[in-house]
């Protein structure tokens, strides 16, 4: 059996991100054996239009909350084969062609092999000589596979092992927490698994186009775009300029801005409320698209005005490197 699960703990915001990624994943499976699951340790009803999810309680402080409840995706996995996808993404079409990509492998990521340069702060060689292994896969962590069972159980392990040495070995913290993403690339690697190739098809985020994407998940668009170097947003590790990925990451801000919230109510108007598609496209556009391109417009024409008068503003030194756009 298949299924797609999120994690909801500590926050309602957490779970109201959960619901959405929840009407995203129905809108392309509705004749799809897949089921969907929250997992969550807040108490909440099903909301209208997810009455075909599955809800799963768990008690408070039963695993860690923040990045580090990723750390327990093999104890959390409902179905024998499971995709757990974070909270903060939209699904844009259906995962069928995923899961045969997945299948056979106990835990796997979207990524591609690395052996040397930055990865969350540490170097890539240094890790690989300390741990003996050839390579590291390096991964954006909204999508992880897993086959739950002895040999996930084993990676999963290494992964929790490692977390009290996270300082020492030189990663870098998000928000005082330590990323499960390079502690679950170490454990892949020393116990023989592998990542799926990052073709730009399956999971991306919108750190290469954040005001350009074009998406509409109702209808399963996601075209996104990759400046050519030496752009500041360019993902290297792409050779080409666009991309269409079932499932979008909308990590840090981006879950609380422009496009993320006009396709949130999209959702809730076509899931939720039954309006009709071209209704809730000219609500999008009225209420979202427009005012965006206008205060962007706005921006553009009196950022020059505001340099002339008051020169370029500085950038406070705050005692952060930022050594990548995707960790």
């Amino acid at each position: 059996m298949r299924s797609v699960f999120t994690i909801a703990i500590g926050s309602k915001s957490y779970l109201d991100y959960a619901f959405t990624l929840a009407r995203s994943f129905i809108q392309h499976h509705q004749d799809s054996s897949i089921k969907f699951f929250i997992i969550t340790d807040l108490k909440c009803e099903k909301p209208r239009g997810l009455e075909s999810i599955e809800i799963v309680k768990i008690d408070k402080n039963s695993i860690a909350e923040g990045i580090s409840s990723k750390l327990y995706l093999d104890k959390l996995a409902p179905t024998a084969q499971s995709i757990f996808i974070d909270s903060d993404c939209l699904c844009f079409r259906n995962l069928e062609p995923i899961f045969e990509k997945f299948a056979g492998n106990t835990v796997s990521v979207v990524g591609f092999p690395i052996f040397c340069g930055e990865w969350c702060g540490a170097l890539a060689e240094d890790i690989c000589k300390k741990f003996n292994i050839n390579h590291i896969p390096r991964f954006n962590g909204g999508i992880y596979y897993i086959e739950p069972g002895e040999k996930a159980t084993i990676i999963y392990n290494t992964a929790r092992s490692l977390e009290p040495y996270y300082d020492q070995l030189g990663f870098s913290r998000h928000r005082g927490w330590c990323n499960e993403e390079p502690l679950l690339s170490i454990a892949i690697a020393t116990n023989g698994g592998q990542c799926i190739l990052d073709d730009g098809n399956i999971l991306s985020d919108l750190a290469s186009c954040p005001e350009t994407a074009k998406l509409n998940v109702v209808v399963g668009q996601s075209k996104l775009y990759n400046p050519p170097q030496p752009h500041i947003r360019n993902k290297w590790w792409y050779d080409f300029s666009e991309y269409s990925p079932a499932v979008i990451h909308f990590s840090g801000g981006a879950s609380t801005t422009y496009p993320y919230v006009k396709e949130k109510f999209r959702l809730l108007l076509v899931n939720k409320f039954t309006f009709a598609e071209w209704f809730a496209d000219i609500l999008c556009i009225c209420l979202f698209s427009l005012p965006f391109q206008l205060n962007k417009v706005i921006k553009q024409i009196l950022r020059p005005v505001y340099r002339f008068l008051f020169g370029i503003r500085k950038i406070s030194n705050l005692g952060r490197t930022f050594k990548s756009l995707e960790t």
